[in-house]
């Protein structure tokens, strides 16, 4: 670092900070390049909503853990250069080990064959009936009116196969089906089979074009989601017996998936059905994958307390370094995503490979570049200890409020890219997403102070609730993938600001010694638990057939959003702040009793240089870790 005390040029280039610079940029460069798309490289191989939740559940309550104890082993042994380069070697390793992991292969789906389409099926003592609906701007999940589309009417011989099971959602606690050779309704006596539990599943076939001319007149319904028609359903075969019509002795709703046999011309949707155990794919995928967490996260505090220690008595210049690894992620995710698409033009699947090849090659430069740093003194915050101080009601409201913030983060970050495929857009758009967020992101941090210095942390923290509520309601109402880019930008909002005013407002809030622990828990609360829990609930609520689906599931969570805003709002500005105002009234009765001698104010004491770069330099390096 330069001593000069001459004035610098703004374009003059410290050459010391350049290794800073440097493992900034290559490692989140390898960052963006493959963990934004890691959620979609597992639908890929096969893994269920509920199976990447409960991956990316796990794996933020693990990282928890390891990165202070990478701190303390780094610390002790002062080795805080060769475990970046070691971990970031070992990073690039075992990410590129996933690739061995095989995709699920068709005996562990429900049916025998990879599911074409997507229907419900109303069954009663009356009759039955296919509620087919098919999703606005949406090819897939499949309806039988997306296969009308696309030419399978033609095929009026092929025969579907249905694999239904009862909907989680219907009015009776349990029901019964079976197969009829007679017209009417059901009575004691007339079923020609022994009555099938729904709950387990039911089976059978039709044709195509039996059911497509059964269309129920005058059943065409339309609402903002979908378009449904009903058809009567008719002459089915069930265990190679052929019937009339399948009742059910009580009202029940069926999920039901249709294949068809000896069609292989046509693209089956990229999406799997939720079994009732783990599969072997995703253990090994667990596996491989809790090895890579557990090596790469204690680089990214290893690195910002390097690049502090570095930075010496001007932590105030982080930013600028920091700077550097959000431009080489979003460089890397748009790369990265415009190579697969390229790929992926002359092949029917995307070949995610190169991205894993492009994020071992970037981690090795990291390690390399870790030779060239030079710390000399580096200290890292006790993030384990003293944390009694910190259980007020006001601290632990303020983190149940990160906490909120770190469940919304982690629908968008492991189920939006799933929602846009289903809605057909391409991976270039993917790629587009990170821009649109980052960018304005990177604008964002530059202008925080000025934003939190005019409102106040609390209003800044508080506006990520509507811009999270906006951002999620323009999810659920989707219907041209492309239209999701502006939406993108409201990231500024939901993370930058956000998070900006919130290390700010805990080191206000927190004890005096403790504000680096303070900034340690908040960066847990939000990137660990709060992540953790939100990945745990969303993978269930996502699933389109034992879920709620993706729309609600973006509604219900902005209406979570708007609730959070309400909650803390009145608790904050109706309880902490009278609180706040009558200790500042009491604080300006002793104001002139609490000078030094020399006429030094506390404050200026607080805010001296010697404090106050202390201060920034916890403060800083527990933020920054993610984009």
């Amino acid at each position: 670092m330069s001593t000069n005390n001459q004035p610098r040029h703004w374009y003059a280039i410290d050459r010391p900070l350049l290794p800073v610079k440097g493992i900034y940029f290559f490692f989140f460069a390898a960052v963006g390049d493959l963990l934004p798309f890691i959620s979609v490289f597992m639908r890929h191989l096969g893994l269920s909503s509920t199976e990447t939740g409960i991956i990316y559940g796990v794996m933020p309550l693990i990282t928890l853990l390891v990165r202070p104890l990478g701190g303390i082993l780094a610390d002790k042994m002062m080795i805080h250069k060769l475990m970046i380069a070691v971990c970031s070697l070992l990073t690039g390793i075992s990410y590129c080990c996933l690739l061995l992991t095989p995709a699920k292969s068709p005996g562990e789906f429900q049916s025998t064959q990879m599911p074409l389409a997507r229907t419900k099926v109303q069954c009663s003592p009356l009759d039955s009936f296919v509620n087919d609906c098919a999703k606005n701007g949406s090819t897939c999940p499949k309806s039988i009116g997306t296969l009308l589309e696309n030419g399978v009417y033609n095929k009026s011989n092929l025969q579907c196969e249905f694999n239904c099971i009862r909907s989680k959602i219907n009015p009776s606690p349990s029901s019964k089906a079976c197969f009829t050779q007679t017209t009417g309704s059901l009575v004691s006596g007339n079923c020609d089979n022994t009555p099938i539990d729904t709950a387990k599943g039911v089976r059978f076939e039709s044709k195509l074009q039996d059911i497509l001319n059964n269309k129920i007149v005058g059943s065409n319904s339309t609402d903002l989601d979908q378009v449904c028609v009903d058809y009567d359903l008719r002459h089915m075969t069930f265990n190679g017996t052929e019937y009339w019509q399948m009742l059910c002795d009580s009202e029940v709703s069926l999920d039901c998936e249709i294949t068809f046999a000896n069609l292989t011309d046509f693209q089956a949707c990229p999406y799997v059905t939720e079994t009732s155990k783990l599969s072997n794919t995703f253990w090994i995928f667990f596996i491989i994958f809790f090895f890579a967490n557990i090596v790469m996260s204690p680089v990214f505090t290893l690195i910002d307390a390097v690049a502090f220690d570095m930075l010496g008595p001007k932590p105030e210049l982080w930013g600028r370094q920091r700077l550097w690894g959000t431009i080489g992620f979003t460089a890397f995710a748009v790369t990265s995503t415009f190579i697969m698409d390229a790929i992926s033009q002359s092949h029917k699947t995307i070949n995610y490979s190169v991205s894993f090849y492009i994020f071992m090659g970037l981690t090795t430069i990291s390690a390399f570049v870790t030779y060239f740093l030079n710390p000399k003194n580096v200290q890292s915050a006790r993030l384990l200890k003293n944390l009694k101080p910190l259980l007020t009601f006001k601290i632990l409201a303020f983190l149940l409020v990160m906490m909120s913030f770190g469940m919304m983060n982690v629908v968008i970050e492991a189920y939006l890219f799933w929602f846009l495929q289903e809605l057909g857009g391409p991976q270039k758009l993917l790629g587009l997403c990170v821009v649109f967020s980052c960018i304005p992101e990177m604008i964002m941090f530059h202008f925080a102070g000025a934003f939190i210095k005019k409102f106040g942390n609390i209003p800044c923290v508080l506006l990520a609730c509507p811009a999270y509520a906006v951002r999620f309601f323009c999810y659920s109402f989707l219907s041209n993938p492309w239209f999701v880019l502006p939406v993108e930008m409201t990231h500024c909002f939901t993370f930058a600001l956000m998070y900006a005013s919130a290390t700010g407002y805990a080191n206000s809030i927190s004890p005096e010694g403790l504000s680096a622990t303070m900034q340690g828990v908040l960066a847990a609360v939000y990137w660990g638990i709060g992540k953790g829990i939100g990945s745990l609930v969303t993978g269930t609520m996502y699933d389109s057939v034992h879920g709620i689906g993706p729309r609600w599931t973006f509604r219900l969570y902005g209406f979570f959003a708007l609730g959070v805003l309400a909650l803390y709002g009145i608790v904050h500005f109706f309880f902490f702040r009278k609180k706040q105002a009558s200790k500042e009234v009491d604080m300006t009765v002793t104001y002139e009793a609490n000078k030094d001698e020399d006429g030094a104010q506390p404050e200026d004491k607080l805010l001296s240089p010697a404090n106050q770069s202390g201060v920034e330099l916890k403060d800083m390096s527990s933020s920054g870790n993610h984009m």
